[in-house]
């Protein structure tokens, strides 16, 4: 039961191995609500995830790999962020900082990336107010002092 519902789980979509095994254990409490504690069914759930993972049917590294492409082509983000959401997912820390290096990001440039794109909803602002707004979005999307404050005096130059 719990390899079927697994498969068809993947079906879907793409799951880290810690968030199949989440996906598995909420199902299992859901149709038996009376489990006693958080490890009951934990062994079975281990061996479904161990075995899919023999068959190549679930791969944290790969997953971390494709994650990082489509987050930076689809919503640019800080290098900071992506660790974060990577570690949300259950990703091990060893792969997360494997796949970022294999990416060879330049926070730099996906800042300015992400400013170029922010800064065409902000044309009808005063300069002053664009420089903070958008300063402000690339800090929360994960950017670092300095690839902010990179982006924000390339905009200067530009400027002049």
């Amino acid at each position: 039961m719990l390899m079927n519902y697994a498969l068809k789980l993947l079906g879907g979509r793409r799951y880290t191995s810690a968030g199949l095994q989440k996906k598995l254990k909420e199902k299992l409490k859901k149709l038996n609500p009376d489990l006693c504690g958080d490890d009951a069914y934990d062994q079975d759930i281990a061996r479904v995830v161990e075995r899919l993972t023999e068959l190549k049917l679930i791969n944290d590294a790969e997953y971390a790999n494709l994650y990082i492409a489509d987050q930076i082509r689809s919503k640019p983000q800080g290098i900071r962020m992506l660790k974060m959401r990577m570690t949300a997912k259950g990703l091990p820390k060893d792969i997360i900082g494997r796949a970022l290096q294999a990416a060879g990001l330049d926070e730099d440039s996906l800042a300015r990336a992400a400013a170029v794109k922010k800064l065409k909803t902000l044309s009808r602002l005063p300069a002053q107010k664009q420089k903070e707004k958008v300063a402000r979005f690339l800090a929360s999307r994960g950017f670092g002092s300095r690839a902010v404050m990179g982006a924000i005096k390339s905009f200067d130059s530009d400027e002049d």
